[in-house]
């Protein structure tokens, strides 16, 4: 296919279907609506086709010309200094995506396994244009100007021009325009020569942000930029003393300072400022991520002059080649050297067993008073002999926060005594994703596909907002990507050690194997998850319920791959599907006509409270009279827009709670010892009570 014939500040006109924005169809996502509506987006335009894009005549006012001589600059900009990144960084892959991260904010979704590791080790802000970054360069550019003598205001001048020249050249998001405001505006404050407060300073800075932006204040790039920023101008300074002992001013002789003194200070602002940000982020990282990093301080003092070095030679081959192209390539072999070990670095302390630790969520009240807790012990200490009332006070603050987390993380995770299970089926398109659970344990009955939203999966961010720690069992139905895409992007974080799959799921990776399921098969093993086949008659137990898989039978020979598909019937303990009243959830993967009719002809007392709607509501004769056999109280179909409402269901629908995941998003169902049932959608509706 040729590409399209654009350029920045062509106008053009765009033929497709208009839709208006959805709220969130999962828990845990944001709500883009809002995000939206602040920054004046209406909807999206779908085109099926590229030949539905058509170049038009542009307006020809001042001010029409005006905004596409500057889109055409500004593209220009873009193109060349992402051509003079490419050509510094070389042919690594891995060091092409480090370099365009760290120099133009870009994200390689080929080298998400880099940006996880990472994330996981605290440095996440290193591959995203962030106030670091603009103060690394703040430095390079004040230090090449000083080289040629004092220069008084020129100086702040022309840090404040290429600050600004810069960010017009990185992709315009919320992070770069916060940064450069941050760094421009404590630039211009402390050039005006006049007293100051930064931390003062950095309020109003900040509430000008949020006036100009308000869903930024839920941000955790915003909360940690300004937080941390903060937090260094106001505690640093103190913090720094006590740690290192610090003789009072005035009782030490005067004496030349020599490099090492010079050194040993940035070594123990180093440690400091890592110390810092480290114990004042902790809290937060748990509520919002759920990962924290025993070895975060020890990798940020290795990584970050790595860092700041290939920045420094980074920023020059950016300055001189955007001037002279061919003289970046000049600066390939070191700055991939450093790209290499700072990639090394990091993934090799990744790889560590204890380098990273998922935890179970927190709750939001916990987060502020651990965070309170935290603020007043770097800021008070608590070692000190003259005041040991206010010593005491902190050290019992932060062993109540702790006791605190401690029963959190064991009750927040357990479903309610009087809850006998709980099945969520998130809305992941035309796939299948559930969370079982009973009691304090979970698994995961298939994984679709879900994309990332920065950090982590939807899946992952789901798992959270549900109070979901761990699934050490994940059972996927068949080999169609759609149930098991997302399982090698969850598998650390949920903890996974155990996968059960049909036969036809090793008989489809022998077949194929380059296909999909050759390849999720080898990087389980990789990864040291077991593997195991099962099929009917075996049984697993989940809390308080079992669940025993009805189909396929061992040696099926049914010849589509869907009605291979594992049936799990969820009851009590040691119950049986012929006649027990007991019958919870029947989860049926893709089955079709053949397997439905095996399944009716051995298993004719089937009388699932819930259903899990066979082939997300494909709407075959067979499964509509079999749902209308097995009369569920509750169905669960999970689809994309392509089968919801099919009218062919109509009949079935009538007197059941049906939730269809295109609709009504991700769907709960909740069944008490009792055998009460409650139900609900994550969008808008009232939970139901049969």
């Amino acid at each position: 296919r040729e590409p399209l014939d654009i350029s920045p500040g062509d106008s053009i006109e765009l033929t497709g279907t208009f839709g208006t924005l959805d709220g969130p169809s999962n828990p845990g996502e944001d709500d883009i609506r809002l995000l939206a509506a602040e920054r004046g987006f209406v909807g999206s335009l779908s085109l099926s086709s590229p030949s539905l894009i058509r170049k038009i005549n542009p307006s020809t006012g001042i001010a029409a010309r005006t905004q596409v001589a500057w889109m055409r600059f500004r593209g220009g900009m873009q193109a060349r200094a992402r051509s003079v990144v490419l050509r510094a960084s070389g042919e690594d892959p891995q060091v092409r995506s480090l370099l365009l991260g760290l120099l133009l904010g870009e994200f390689d979704p080929t080298q998400r396994d880099v940006y996880n590791a990472f994330a996981r080790q605290g440095l996440v802000h290193i591959l995203s244009i962030s106030g670091f970054h603009l103060s690394v360069m703040a430095a390079v550019v004040l230090l090449l100007v000083r080289l040629t003598g004092d220069r008084g205001w020129i100086e702040p001048a022309i840090v404040a021009l290429l600050v600004l020249t810069y960010a017009c050249i990185v992709p315009p998001s919320s992070p770069v325009i916060r940064s450069a405001a941050m760094v421009l505006i404590l630039l211009l404050a402390h050039a005006s020569g006049r007293r100051y407060d930064p931390v003062t300073l950095l309020a109003w800075i900040a509430l000008g942000l949020v006036v100009w932006r308000p869903c930024d204040l839920w941000s955790l790039g915003f909360q940690l930029s300004l937080g941390m920023t903060g937090a260094l101008f106001w505690l640093a300074h103190s913090l720094n003393a006590r740690i290192f002992n610090q003789p009072l001013r005035g009782t030490v002789r005067f004496r030349e300072h020599r490099w090492k003194d010079r050194l040993s200070a940035i070594c123990q602002e180093a440690i400091t400022a890592n110390v810092l940000c480290y114990s004042l982020s902790l809290p937060v990282l748990i509520y919002r991520i759920g990962w924290i990093s025993p070895l975060a301080i020890v990798v940020s003092i290795v990584v970050t002059p790595l860092v700041i070095v290939t920045l420094w030679i980074g920023y020059i081959a950016l300055l001189v080649g955007m001037a002279i192209p061919a003289a970046a390539g000049a600066a390939s072999s070191l700055l991939g050297a450093l790209a290499t070990w700072t990639v090394g670095v990091v993934t090799w302390a990744d790889g560590l067993s204890f380098s990273s630790l998922h935890v179970p969520p927190v709750s939001a009240l916990w987060t502020a008073c651990a965070t309170l807790a935290i603020i007043a012990a770097l800021r008070l200490g608590f070692r000190r002999r003259d005041k040991p009332a206010r010593s005491a006070a902190v050290l019992g603050s932060l062993a109540v926060c702790g006791c605190w987390l401690v029963v959190e993380w064991t009750v927040l995770i357990r479903l309610s005594p009087s809850t006998a299970m709980r099945i969520d089926m998130l809305d992941v398109g035309d796939g299948s994703c559930l969370f079982v659970r009973s009691g304090n344990q979970a698994i995961l009955w298939d994984c679709g596909t879900l994309s990332s939203t920065g950090v982590q999966t939807r899946v992952i961010d789901a798992a959270r907002a549900l109070n979901i720690y761990e699934t050490p069992t994940v059972v996927v139905t068949h080999p169609d990507i759609d149930h098991f895409g997302g399982i090698l992007d969850v598998a650390k974080t949920l903890g996974i050690r155990l996968v059960l799959i049909p036969r036809r799921f090793f008989d489809e990776a022998a077949v194929r194997p380059r296909g999909a399921a050759a390849y999720g098969l080898k990087e389980l093993s990789r990864r040291g998850i077991v593997v195991r086949e099962i099929a009917e008659g075996d049984s697993l137990q989940v809390g308080a319920v079992a669940v025993r898989f009805l189909s396929p039978p061992k040696g099926a020979e049914f010849e589509k791959d869907n009605n291979h598909s594992l049936v799990g019937l969820w009851c009590k303990p040691n119950g049986r599907p012929e006649g027990d009243v007991e019958q919870y959830v029947l989860t049926t993967g893709d089955i079709e006509d053949d397997a439905i009719s095996s399944l009716a002809n051995r298993y004719p007392h089937l009388q699932p409270i819930v259903l899990e709607l066979p082939h997300h509501g494909s709407a075959h004769r067979r499964s509509i009279e079999w749902v209308d056999e097995l009369s569920p109280r509750v169905v669960l179909q999970s689809t994309g827009p392509r089968r919801a409402n099919d009218p062919r269901w109509a009949a079935a629908k009538e007197g059941k709670r049906w939730y269809t995941t295109a609709i009504s998003g991700a769907a709960w169902v909740e069944i008490g010892m009792d055998g009460g049932i409650r139900s609900g959608s994550h969008k808008p509706e009232e939970p139901s009570k049969r």
